[in-house]
């Protein structure tokens, strides 16, 4: 069961784990985010928000709750569980007429101390999401995916198209460090994460030079560091690709980055405390 906590939400009701029934998640159409909570606020919600009304407009869906209705029932199902730190999934399911808002805490998993030290492994992965920049459920891809990150033993896989461009990572956006310079995907050819967002927001205000080009496959030996960011990881270094060894942990701008990305972490939280 992918619901984790004591209660759920479904539409305005609040109801008891054992009446999860996954037909919200696996029938029909499924747009959803996730959401982490940090000391009991949910990180970032008004860009989540903003990306489930970019979604539906792509996908062209109705909104069928408003977006105070559903911050509201994020609120309500934080205050019930009683949960401080955690993840939240927010879906909004569209099976023919029937139209359902569900929201529950799963399970997590969060980078360790000596990940962050020392980054995490990844291999790549030759497949790409139909429909890059909407947040939709791909039951196949990512089961396809997880069974490749557990037969290797790594922490992601970074997705490679048809004509050899490293896209994303299977669930974070990818970043490459060369000359004091980061480089990563074009926003139409990715998820437009929103820790992607806030590294954006974070190198230009620190007047870093950020690209978005392509990135070849063949590109990979001559990055001097790589990462990856996304809702759980934050921004999380990667040490191998592969064969290819990264010390991307060590690199300046990579220490920058993670150090004032947390920062800003903690001004949400404080700002809404």
């Amino acid at each position: 069961m992918e619901c984790s906590s004591e209660y759920f939400v479904l539409n305005n009701e609040t109801k008891s784990k054992d009446k999860f029934d996954e037909r919200y998640i696996y029938q029909g159409k499924s747009v959803y985010e996730v959401i982490k909570v940090k000391k009991g606020i949910p990180m970032f919600l008004e860009d989540h928000m903003d990306r489930v009304l970019l979604t539906l407009k792509l996908k062209k869906l109705e909104l069928f709750i408003s977006i105070e209705e559903i911050i509201s029932r994020i609120m309500k199902l934080i205050a019930i569980n009683d949960i401080k730190n955690g993840n939240i999934k927010v879906i909004l399911n569209y099976n023919k007429d029937d139209k359902n808002f569900i929201t529950y805490f799963i399970r997590h998993s969060y980078p360790t101390e000596q990940q962050y030290r020392e980054g995490v492994e990844t291999i790549l992965y030759y497949a790409e999401r139909k429909d890059p920049n909407s947040k939709i459920i791909d039951i196949d891809l990512r089961k396809a995916v997880n069974e490749e990150i557990k037969n290797n033993n790594v922490y992601e896989a970074l997705l490679v198209n048809k004509e050899n461009f490293i896209t994303e990572g299977s669930r974070s956006n990818i970043f490459f460090i060369i000359d004091n310079k980061i480089i990563t995907s074009p926003i139409e050819s990715v998820l437009p994460g929103i820790t992607r967002k806030w590294i954006f927001n974070i190198c230009r205000e620190l007047s870093v030079d950020i690209i978005e080009r392509k990135v070849s496959v063949e590109e990979l030996g001559k990055f001097q560091g790589v990462f990856m960011t996304g809702t759980s990881p934050d921004a999380l270094p990667i040490s191998k690709v592969n064969d290819i060894i990264y010390n991307s942990s060590n690199e300046r701008l990579m220490k920058i980055i993670m150090k004032k990305f947390q920062d800003e972490t903690e001004k949400y939280i404080e700002k809404r405390s």
